[in-house]
Parts: C-alpha cells; sequence; structure tokens
C-alpha cells in the first residue's frame, strides 16, 4: 500500500487484519506540499526493492 498522505493509524481501516498488515510493513511519509519529492522516490524504490517488498 501507499499512502501520499499522513492518514492516523485509526482511520486505515476497521479491519484489525489491515491494521496488523500495515504495523508490521515500512511506512514512508509522503512529502509535504513544496517539498522536494525526490527524496521521497528513492526511498520508495529502496522499499520496493527489499524482500518486503517482494512479497516473499
Amino acid at each position: 500500500l501507499v499512502f501520499l498522505e499522513d492518514i492516523p493509524t485509526h482511520q486505515l481501516s476497521p479491519c484489525h487484519r489491515m491494521r496488523k498488515l500495515v504495523k508490521k510493513r515500512t511506512y514512508l511519509r509522503g512529502p509535504k506540499p513544496g517539498e522536494d519529492t525526490k527524496i521521497f522516490w528513492q526511498k520508495l524504490k529502496m522499499a520496493l526493492e527489499t524482500k518486503e517488498g517482494h512479497n516473499s
């Protein structure tokens, strides 16, 4: 899952399974308006290249 804005944990999903999954995965905060997006995209690329990103 990729969220492009901050979402409080309690609003992510009423489903307990989804919350559990979200807590185990990498979180990257998207850039705020006016911030450089280059670092965000680099971090996202690195996260997707990890074992976690390959769903192994």
